[in-house]
């Protein structure tokens, strides 16, 4: 579980209603494409892929916020959301940057979106499981 997840989100258990009414929210937004032509960083920290166009991304967001909003993205500590792909975080940064030179070589790289995957888990390792996948709305 991130660390930035709001202690009320934390034991919140998924079940059937939460499940149904997180897929009625996906689908209501659109499949979309997607490019990755940038690597960008979060500080030192996390590296990662910006999305072009990021609006999808950013109208998921806003849909399942509206739908859960008391687990706000991140506990709510960030005022703007960047939509990402994060490609690696929080480990020696000469292995990030090692990491960057190698995904750099076949950018851009373009992406349907279609479904969503929701992933739940915490911080030990191994504890991370797939619990659906949930399919976007028709274009």
């Amino acid at each position: 579980m991130s660390p930035f997840w709001p202690r009320s989100c934390r034991r919140i258990r998924i079940g059937h209603r939460q499940l149904r009414q997180l897929a009625e929210a996906v689908q209501s937004v659109p499949r979309f494409d997607v490019t990755f032509r940038r690597i960008e960083w979060f500080r030192d920290d996390v590296l990662w892929l910006a999305p072009e166009p990021d609006d999808g991304f950013r109208a998921l967001i806003a849909t399942v916020s509206a739908a859960f909003p008391d687990c706000p993205p991140y506990g709510g500590t960030f005022t703007e959301l960047v939509p990402h792909l994060t490609v690696g975080a929080y480990t020696e940064l000469g292995r990030l940057r090692d990491a960057a030179r190698v995904i750099s070589a076949p950018l851009p790289v373009k992406a349907a979106v279609r479904a969503a995957h929701l992933y739940q888990g915490h911080d030990a390792p191994h504890t991370w499981q797939a619990l659906a996948k949930l399919p976007l709305g028709p274009r």
